[in-house]
């Protein structure tokens, strides 16, 4: 059986609102989204692609950039999963928070 959890706020988050509270765990509040184009990205996946091929690392590549515009992260009521006694731990600012302050901590980013 597949379970799917979701914050306080199972409609989802649009684009610009994760990217804020991303900016503000990192300590960035002035962040902008600013939006590329279309054949822009797909090149910079193309050669995301590229380099996992050659043995490195890329943040974005084909499939990091098909969840990026995927238009609808949010969970239906006949998804979400209610079990008993369980809650989420997070709200997506703590949980971002929380990811930067362990990133920071195994020196993945500046302190």
């Amino acid at each position: 059986r597949i379970l799917t959890a979701a914050d306080a706020n199972p409609q989802g988050y649009r684009r610009d609102e994760l990217l804020a509270a991303a900016a503000r765990a990192v300590g960035n509040a002035s962040a902008r989204l600013i939006p590329a184009p279309g054949m822009l990205l797909r090149a910079i996946a193309w050669a995301g692609d590229l380099a996992r091929i050659c043995g490195s690392a890329s943040m974005l590549n084909s499939q990091k950039l098909r969840e990026l515009r995927h238009r609808d992260w949010s969970v239906t009521p006949e998804e979400l999963v209610r079990v008993p006694g369980w809650t989420p731990e997070f709200d997506m600012h703590s949980g971002f928070a929380d990811a930067v302050a362990w990133y920071r901590r195994e020196g993945w980013l500046p302190a």
